[in-house]
């Protein structure tokens, strides 16, 4: 119905006032992006279109675009979050910030070095307690022990096995320290039905989770979503297709993993991937702050997932590709059924120009040709800077600013200098002439006489008319015959490659 462009009496569209597009960071979705933009550009002027989304960088550059294709886009941007979010990470044993307390580094107690060093800090702290003599063990060698060779990859690796929890043990933290009810992101449908089995550690915290993912029926879903927003069930276990546009809130969001399989590989996730499953933590009007807790993971830790919240929201990137059966949606029409009338209509296509202009309209063109008229401004700006700079290096320039600046007889001392020098140079221009027509009468016959030799790189020797001897090496290309000596001239005195 959109392709049409037509809003008639008896069109679907009819009703329609607004069109609301949440999560429209989808737009970089490389599967769903093209029908995004579709939706954006096919609007009919009628139909107010809202977008919404938390994790655009570039909102400037999209209302720009609906504002060129369509009419003005007043731009609503607002960086206060109305449930503020603390960022936590876990480990085998503990449940600890992950930031340090000014929020824009990692807590020093999740490097690698210091967990390196930690079971022996615990053994140390163990022996002092229990007071036994004789120990070889002491704070000063703790000390040391920190400041040890870098840590080679099998180390790393070692390390962050060990620091791997289980869903009870970071379920046991969550109930502890009040953080639930919580949503725990697994990116595997059958890693969501494998957690649920830890129901006896559940049980044991009064903490029920149950699974929630796109292979559950659509009634289960609708009956988990019920249960959780009504606090019957403490923990959802479910993947990333939740956390699209679903109004799930939770106290806390556990993401398990910051890589995911693809029909690619594993890949990494993206920042805006991980900021929108945190989203879900912190319920507004119920709870004064959000938890989002990382889970360590044999290949990511804590480092990992600084960097990765670090690089900040990603700008929202057009994927719109044009098919053959989007052209014919444009060009052919549609059948409307008429319900005042009880019949049915057909609406006209659009014309092969009309179709031409909408695919043209897309995101990335607009972005694009920003990008180059940006690039072309630029480049002109630095061209006529390029031109004042060498208009002012002109020998006209110096010598205009030299009169002005200079008394009479300092500027005439200085016309008197460049005349001399011209004068030198054209002297030493004829000499070196002259000595290289010289050259060349004093090497012709020993060309003559060499051209018949074996070897290709020659030494060749010769006396000037004072009757000093200069060495040429030289290489043999062929014969000479056709060489005569305005030849050798013209090729040493205008060809530099071969001088």
């Amino acid at each position: 119905m959109l392709s049409v462009g037509n809003v008639s009496s008896g069109s679907g569209l009819f009703c329609v006032d607004v069109i609301v597009l949440d999560e429209v960071h989808y737009l970089s979705d490389i599967s769903r992006g093209t029908v995004w933009e579709e939706i954006v550009i096919y609007r009919p002027k009628e139909v107010q279109l809202i977008c919404l989304s938390t994790t655009v960088a570039n909102p400037d550059e999209l209302a720009g675009w609906i504002g060129q294709i369509h009419v003005k886009t007043e731009l609503v941007t607002s960086s206060k979050r109305p449930v503020p979010l603390t960022w936590h990470f876990s480990t085998k044993t503990s449940l600890l910030p992950l930031l340090d307390e000014k929020g824009t580094n990692m807590n020093r107690k999740l490097s690698l070095n210091y967990l390196r060093v930690k079971p022996y800090k615990e053994d140390w702290s163990k022996r002092r307690k229990s007071r036994k003599h004789g120990s070889d063990m002491s704070y000063d060698n703790i000390g040391s022990m920190s400041q040890q060779p870098p840590l080679s990859k099998n180390d790393i690796n070692a390390i962050q096995r060990s620091q791997v929890p289980q869903v009870n043990d970071t379920l046991w933290h969550l109930k502890a320290r009040d953080m639930l009810p919580a949503i725990w992101f697994i990116f595997s449908r059958k890693g969501c039905d494998t957690a649920v089995q830890y129901g006896d550690s559940c049980k044991r915290t009064s903490a029920r989770g149950c699974s929630h993912h796109a292979g559950c029926l659509p009634l289960w879903k609708s009956f988990i979503e019920e249960l959780f927003q009504r606090g019957l069930v403490k923990v959802v276990f479910a993947t990333e297709t939740l956390a699209a546009g679903i109004n799930m809130p939770a106290r806390t969001a556990v993401i398990s993993s910051l890589s995911k399989r693809s029909d690619g590989g594993r890949i990494h996730l993206s920042s805006n991937e991980l900021l929108q499953m945190a989203g879900h933590a912190g319920r507004r009007g119920t709870d004064r702050g959000g938890h989002v807790v990382l889970v360590q993971t044999p290949y990511e830790g804590a480092e990992e997932c600084c960097k990765i919240l670090f690089v900040g929201l990603e700008p929202l990137v057009s994927q719109f590709t044009a098919s053959y059966g989007m052209v014919l949606n444009l060009l052919a029409g549609a059948k409307v059924t008429n319900r005042s009338k009880e019949s049915d209509e057909f609406l006209a296509g659009r014309t092969l120009e009309e179709a031409r202009k909408l695919v043209e309209q897309s995101f990335g063109n607009y972005v694009g040709s920003n990008v180059m008229l940006a690039a072309k401004e630029e480049l002109d700006k630095i061209q006529k800077e390029i031109e004042v700079l060498t208009s002012a290096l002109s020998d006209e320039a110096i010598d205009r600013k030299s009169r002005k600046t200079l008394s009479q007889p300092a500027y005439k001392e200085i016309v008197d200098l460049q005349e001399e020098l011209r004068a030198e140079k054209h002297v030493r221009t004829e000499l070196w002439k002259q000595m290289e027509s010289r050259r060349i009468f004093a090497l012709k016959p020993l060309l003559k006489e060499s051209e018949s030799g074996q070897l290709p790189f020659l030494c060749l020797q010769y006396k000037d008319f004072e009757g000093v001897q200069h060495s040429v090496p030289a290489v043999f290309l062929g014969r000479v015959d056709s060489l005569n000596g305005s030849k050798l001239e013209t090729m040493v005195f205008c060809d530099d490659s071969f001088s």
